[in-house]
């Protein structure tokens, strides 16, 4: 018998094959087989089997089941199952060739959270002109439009909303070109369309609505993740879009469970001798029955069912308490997965209930142990709808007797509660709507100050007195930061250089700042220039050691490294006593004496009062109050909750040389309760935003930050491990305690995400953008004429230059825009850019080497690094193709494509494969960083600066974004510097003003110490967000410095030792600015 076409060799029965995209009219690939159609071709064989007597019906049906197997069923077998499991298959699975899923995928690898989202995702934000607008990423599905207004009730495309209204869509041009009416919504099959190149409707990303709506308008679309493939055979999940299924998911079809009965019943009469048969059909009743185990018109919070583990939804999370949580959710966020430390289990039980066991506990009050007086769970994203008449029924027990509260708020936030006292017996006890009273709190122990861990002398004895606040619009964008080290980190200034012409200053926004990424991500609403905001937290040098020079120049960056919230209203303090002469002003004196040079604040800190083992209630106060009185000033505060903070940060297992474990677990608990109490407090706060990334951040052991190793009776000093595997081998924070760039990204995001729901506007930048190649515009140049020269797109390392006669046109490997230039990382004379035969100048771009080297060969122990930074400072040499570009054209010009594929290495000496994209301003303009511009027809002529003048400020922008696969990058600055060249000294061999008067840098390498760089690596995948250099001062120019330009540069590193570095790097829309 021959297989029919929609039949693979394989048994999987396909849904369709058609030439155009998309089965089941578009809602799934072509190629797709489904489980559904598995059991209806069985069902047809079996019947054509008994009717015809015909064996080779059975034999083809076996194949059928086969893969059903196989993939439906995971590979197993109905006598396979033991009691108490389910025989479950999933849906569908590709019976075709490999296909891309679809995303964004969320980044902490929640599938039903992928694509992007209005309210999250910057670009899912649109404006609309009389109906019509462009998406910036063209979709592959566009779920819905919303009105600016709209709030989802969760995190997925197809979310209901809790305000606004959905926006009607009359069609959009999908990313292949394709016109697709409508939008599709949860259960669609897909939408009429017209194919690419039988219409004119538009180009991709193009939406046209139903309305002539103009402004705002929220977008959420998915487009294809290339990096991602679904195999033949492996089994997928086309809700909310194609994605990966997780390891345990299973995604049933009710009605193929049906229909597989009826072909297991027809298998039995076609072959009675198979025993297999009525085992299938006994397992699959048993599902059957377990899927209509439902009682209709009731919603069940906690389902009776078989023993095994219990899994927590659809419940939010768990928590016992006693005025704060003392139970931190596992990582996995099962219930059944008992962290360490716990104060509870929970699992099923033979008679399918749910039992939470709690051990016997005698911690005396202010003893730094939790006490335990409550347990709790939430359901916080389920929504009721009920009646006067509706009912709540619990069926519970308690081996003590107590009283349970079961709560209820409406959509107004108000708490509406009701009590029903347990016994040791079992009991159903039916609860009227009628009997929840809201509830109001008292005077007599609301926070819970009379027992457990809070009684003491924090603020007023453990009261805590807020002002008076009152809701306040959006008071401007003018950003402060408060903490201590971790918001320090923000921000850094580098002198100018005694030793090297009073040059190389900077002013910088740190790889390692939540801010630097927040701001970002935001599309910088907010403004922040620590080069020219006012130094307010200034201090005179007392013994000119030149200790406090970074200091003056922070802005508004209060941030004190080393500094307790309990320290923060003091004028001045020494924040380390091992500093004794670093005087410093405290944040918040700073912030209540200088109400009016602020608008927002992002503030944090805490983890330096909870090492000196300081009490819960004393440092949520403090922490409440700081927000509290800026709130009441009008000023819009975002609290950023106390980030988690390695073992090993806590001292050793050592009882004379820091904490035992034991006590570290109590100072974790009192941070993990500190948080709560101040998200609990300030969550009734007006202008108050509480940022909590505290589980972001947290590696798989539940104790440390990620890439940071525990276990549960020591800390593993220099060892990695613990990593996040939705971050790859990354370290969130560097040394247990201040954030890598991936900690700090991470943290960011979720600054932007509550800032974004607050309500932060966007802003325009202030200044004249200054003309340069800002949509990176390619042309073909004939450089017969030699003025072309300082024109084109040079490069190093992507192999010889393309000419089409004397027109030069790219090279091997890649274009490069007009005046944009590509340098390998390296400083070595012998890179060719495809000038003349003789031309092996190279440029002067292993910037690596620049910016360690004051650290190496010192001789001095305490400052010199030299074995650590050696293999991250050698010149790049990466081969030709190992990195291409490409210029892909997008609204209003094109984005540089950078395509990364460096290979793995077993040198240890080959971390710095890095490279340069560099633009001059004014355009033409070359200098001593490369010297191909001394070669003819210029020869070191200085390009007259007409662009800028002293008094101005200039800063850069440009969005950036990548995604890696794999790989280790150390490095993504961007930067502009000034320079002011005296061109007749450097042609004469004088190089004293060849380095940058001042510069401002993104992501500079700020941290200490230097030897961190092994563990400071950058996020894979960072969404195309908002980059800005901090804005510099142009200052007047030196007698005979002639030659004036800017130097606007990315750059970009890897360690490549052991690991490639797989990836791509998108940059467009650069702009110089000047104020």
């Amino acid at each position: 018998m021959s297989i029919p076409p929609l039949i693979t060799s394989t048994g999987f029965v396909l849904n369709n094959m058609m030439p155009g995209e998309g089965a089941l009219g578009g809602y799934t690939p072509k190629g797709t087989a489904s489980s559904e159609g598995a059991a209806l071709m069985l069902r047809g064989l079996f019947r054509a089997a008994i009717a015809t007597n015909d064996p080779a019906k059975v034999a083809f049906a076996k194949t059928i089941f086969e893969a059903a197997v196989k993939t439906f069923y995971r590979d197993i077998r109905p006598a396979d199952v033991v009691p108490g499991q389910i025989w479950n298959h999933s849906w569908i699975a590709n019976g075709g060739t490999r296909f891309n899923v679809r995303g964004p995928i969320d980044a902490y690898n929640n599938l039903a959270e992928s694509g992007y989202l209005y309210g999250r995702d910057l670009q899912s934000n649109l404006t609309f002109t009389n109906g019509t607008g462009t998406l910036t990423i063209a979709p592959d599905v566009i779920y819905q439009v919303v009105s600016a207004d709209a709030t989802l009730v969760w995190d997925n495309v197809f979310s209901e909303l809790t305000a606004g209204t959905r926006i009607p869509v009359d069609y959009y041009i999908d990313s292949k070109g394709n016109q697709v009416f409508g939008t599709q919504t949860g259960g669609s099959f897909g939408q009429p369309a017209i194919r690419a190149g039988n219409h004119t409707a538009g180009s991709p990303g193009f939406i046209k609505l139903k309305t002539n709506h103009t402004g705002p308008l929220g977008v959420n679309f998915c487009t294809t993740v290339n990096a991602i493939t679904i195999e033949h055979g492996e089994l997928y999940e086309a809700w909310p879009m194609w994605r990966k299924m997780g390891l345990t998911e299973v995604s049933t079809a009710a009605d193929a469970v049906h229909w597989f009965i009826d072909a297991y019943k027809l298998a039995k009469a076609a072959e009675p001798a198979n025993t297999e048969w009525q085992t299938a059909l006994d397992k699959s009743v048993e599902s059957w029955i377990k899927m209509c185990d439902q009682e209709s018109n009731n919603t069940i919070f906690f389902k009776e069912g078989s023993t095994g583990d219990y899994n927590d939804f659809p419940l939010t999370y768990s928590y016992a308490f006693g005025k704060t949580n003392i139970d931190a959710d596992t990582p996995e966020n099962k219930w059944n997965t008992v962290a360490n430390g716990s104060k509870y289990t929970a699992a099923r039980t033979l008679d399918g209930f749910v039992t939470f066991n709690f051990p016997a506990e005698n911690a005396v009050k202010e003893s730094g142990e939790s006490i335990r007086y409550g347990f709790g769970f939430e359901n916080s994203p389920l929504f009721l709808t009920y009646t006067s008449s509706s009912n709540i029924t619990i069926n519970a027990s308690s081996s003590v007797a107590t009283t349970i509260s079961l709560d209820m708020y409406n959509k107004d936030g108000e708490s509406f509660s009701a009590s029903v006292p347990l016994t040791p017996t079992a009991a159903v006890t039916t609860v009227p709507i009628a009997s929840f009273l809201r509830y109001a709190s008292t005077n007599a122990d609301s926070d819970g100050l009379s027992s457990g861990d809070w009684t003491g002398s924090g603020s007023g004895s453990g009261e805590l007195v807020i002002p008076p606040i009152t809701a306040a619009a959006f008071p401007g964008h003018r950003m402060a930061l408060i903490g201590d080290s971790i918001t320090e980190y923000n921000t850094g200034y580098y002198p100018p250089n005694p030793t090297k012409a009073n040059r190389f200053a900077y002013h910088a926004q740190s790889m390692c700042g939540y801010f630097t990424y927040a701001n970002a991500i935001l599309g910088q609403r907010f403004l922040f220039e620590p080069g020219t905001d006012p130094n307010l937290g200034e201090m005179p040098d007392p013994d000119g050691a030149g200790r406090l020079q970074a200091v003056a120049y922070m802005g508004r960056n209060w941030g004190v490294a080393s500094s307790k919230v309990s320290q923060w209203d003091l004028e001045t303090f020494v924040p380390n006593e091992s500093y004794p002469l670093l005087v410093r002003k405290g944040p918040m004196h700073i912030a209540l004496n200088n109400l009016n040079a602020f608008d927002c604040v992002f503030m944090m800190g805490g983890t330096n009062d909870l090492s000196g083992n300081g009490k819960v209630i004393e440092i949520a106060n403090n922490i409440i109050m700081a927000a509290a009185r800026l709130a009441a000033a009008g000023k819009w505060v975002f609290l950023g909750a106390i980030p988690p903070r390695s073992r090993g940060l806590l001292g050793n297992n050592d009882t004379s040389g820091g904490y035992t474990i034991e006590k570290q677990d109590i100072i974790r608990q009192r941070l993990i309760d500190v948080n709560l109490r101040v998200k609990t407090i300030v969550a009734d706060l007006p202008n108050i935003w509480f940022v909590d990334y505290y589980d972001d951040l947290l590696g798989p052991n539940g104790i440390d930050p990620a890439g940071t190793l525990s276990t549960a009776t020591q800390y593993v000093p220099d060892v990695s491990g613990n990593y996040n595997p939705a971050y790859g081998n990354i370290t969130a924070f560097h040394d247990g305690l201040h954030p890598a760039p991936l900690g700090a990204y991470l943290m960011g995001k979720k600054f932007a995400e509550v800032c974004i729901a607050a309500g932060v506007p966007a802003r325009s930048q202030a200044g004249v953008e200054i003309p340069i190649n800002s949509t990176f515009a390619f042309t073909p140049m004939d450089l017969a004429d030699q003025a072309n020269y300082s024109f084109v797109g040079w490069a190093t390392g992507l192999g010889t230059r393309v000419a089409n006669g004397t027109v030069h046109d790219g090279y091997v490997h890649g274009k490069m825009p007009d005046n944009v230039h590509f340098y390998r990382g390296t400083n070595q004379a012998d890179q060719s850019i495809g000038y003349s035969t003789d031309d092996n100048v190279g440029t002067y771009s292993n910037f690596m080497e620049y910016t360690w080297s004051a650290f190496m060969g010192t001789g001095d122990p305490a400052t010199d690094f030299t074995e650590v930074l050696t293999p991250f400072t050698n010149d790049s040499s990466w081969p030709d193709g190992a990195i291409t570009t490409s210029l892909v054209p997008v609204s209003g010009g094109n984005e540089l494509l950078i395509n990364v594929n460096l290979p793995a290495t077993t040198d240890v000496t080959k971390k710095n494969q890095s490279f340069v994209v560099n633009m001059h301003v004014p355009k033409g303009t070359h200098g001593p960083w490369d010297n191909y511009g001394f070669l003819p027809p210029n020869t070191g002529q200085v390009i007259p600066n007409t662009v800028y003048n002293p008094g101005n400020k200039i800063k850069a922008m440009a969005d950036v974004g990548w995604t890696f696969t794999e790989g280790k990058m150390h490095g993504a600055r961007f930067i502009v510097n000034v320079l002011s060249v005296n061109a007749t000294a450097v042609d004469g061999g004088n190089n004293d003003t060849s380095g940058a008067v001042i510069s401002g840098i993104m992501n500079s390498h700020n941290f200490w110490p230097p030897s961190e760089l092994t563990k400071m690596h950058m996020p894979l995948v960072l969404p195309q967000c908002s980059f800005k250099t901090p804005s510099v001062p142009i200052t007047a120019s030196a007698v005979g410095e002639d030659s004036k330009y800017l130097q606007v540069k990315f750059e970009f590193a890897f360690n490549t030792h052991e690991a490639p570095a797989v990836g791509q790097i998108v940059i467009k829309n650069l702009k110089v600015l000047k104020e």
